[in-house]
């Protein structure tokens, strides 16, 4: 059979309806395959609400969905995922967890050449690799740097000089499968996570664009395996945002940009201070919460690494409502402060 006959490959796309995730669900939508389904896991009660909306509107006109969607539902993951149904013919599953052997029967049953997941937040258990693969996982780190959930944000806050986006084959591990294609690029020290996540998603389309082009099944696209140090981060806890002054002021600069424009990063300082007129606090402020401390949240950050304003911890208010703060050593300032 020559290229030109030669059928389409039949996708399935794993995602969790964030950002990320839906910009790959775009460019699959766009490409020369066949989008057959579209799976949404909704394991909590927010997601189970998206996913109720999403079936009282699939039940609308189709003609009017992707043309002038209802206000209530413009812009929300539910009006996405129906949309791009609509326009693909996919089909959408919206089940508790895809590791249920039921489910992945039913997944069979459309007979997918590949599956893509993008953002997908479930560990795939063996039944699903096995009878699903091949498996391709768009991860936005260089692998096998930074596996786990939210690479971007500790690619920025480990103060790394390189970011990118890796594709790979999924197996039984936590992104530990063979690769099949990698990007790399250059962080500059003021790049903030949700621009280091834009670049992964604008070359991760590009690549995955390429390679779901190549003829031939996707088992025959060539791997190798991951190479080099490797690193693994967990899910971002309450005390991974609270800010490190007694750090140098680099290590405080890079957990604020790391968090931006998703997180809060905040400190506590004496109530006292902060709703009177002193200039700065007397002491260092206090790396957790009590009565007479106040949570302040911190945007906006620009780094001195060679200033001082005292002893670390010292916080001083500054012109238009910001802070500067003293790190061990320099200074991190803050342009919004919300108390």
């Amino acid at each position: 059979m020559g290229l030109l006959n030669a059928p389409r490959k039949r996708v399935v796309f794993f995602g969790n309806g964030y950002d990320y995730s839906l910009a790959f669900l775009r460019t699959v939508a766009m490409l020369d395959v066949d989008l057959v389904g579209i799976v949404c896991p909704t394991p909590d009660q927010e997601r189970r609400g998206w996913a109720a909306r999403a079936r009282r509107l699939a039940l609308q006109l189709p003609s009017r969905v992707g043309r002038s969607l209802p206000a209530s539902f413009t812009g929300e993951f539910p009006a996405e995922v129906v949309r791009t149904a609509h326009q693909t013919g996919a089909q959408v599953f919206w089940p508790a967890t895809v590791n249920d052997h039921c489910f992945v029967e039913e997944l069979e049953l459309i007979d997918p050449d590949v599956v893509v997941m993008a953002g997908f937040s479930e560990i795939l258990a063996p039944v699903v690799i096995e009878r699903l693969s091949p498996i391709l996982n768009v991860h936005p780190s260089s692998l096998p740097l930074h596996r786990g959930p939210h690479p971007e944000f500790w690619t920025v806050r480990d103060g790394d000089t390189e970011g990118g986006v890796t594709i790979h084959l999924v197996d039984d591990g936590v992104d530990t499968g063979e690769i099949v294609g990698q990007e790399r690029f250059a962080l500059e020290p003021w790049v903030t996570g949700g621009q280091l996540q834009a670049r992964a998603i604008r070359l991760g389309c590009l690549l995955l664009q390429r390679l779901l082009a190549e003829p031939g099944p996707v088992t025959d696209l060539p791997s190798w395996p991951q190479e080099g140090p490797a690193s693994y981060e967990g899910r971002i806890e309450p005390s991974d945002l609270v800010l490190p002054f007694e750090s140098e002021a680099k290590s405080a600069y890079d957990l604020a940009r790391a968090a931006s424009p998703w997180l809060q990063v905040r400190t506590f300082a004496p109530r006292r201070w902060w709703l009177g007129a002193h200039m700065a606090s007397t002491g260092a402020l206090s790396m957790g919460s009590a009565p007479d401390l106040l949570r302040l949240t911190l945007r906006r950050p620009s780094l001195f690494p060679d200033a001082d304003v005292g002893t670390p911890g010292t916080i001083r208010r500054i012109e238009g409502g910001g802070v500067a703060i003293a790190c061990n050593p320099g200074v991190v300032v803050f342009h919004e402060v919300v108390g």
